[in-house]
C-alpha cells in the first residue's frame, strides 16, 4: 500500500490511497506529490 502526500500553501495535506500501480505513482510525482510506502 502507498500514500502519495502534497503540503500546499494553506499548510494542509492531500493524501490519496494507492494501489501498487506503477503508472499512478509515476503521475503523482510528475505532479510533485512524494510517494512514501506505509509499512503497516
Amino acid at each position: 500500500v502507498f500514500f502519495a502526500e502534497k503540503s500546499t500553501e494553506i499548510s494542509t495535506m492531500t493524501v490519496l490511497r494507492l494501489d501498487d500501480n506503477e503508472k499512478g505513482i509515476n503521475v503523482l510525482k510528475e505532479h510533485g506529490f512524494e510517494v512514501v510506502e506505509d509499512f503497516k
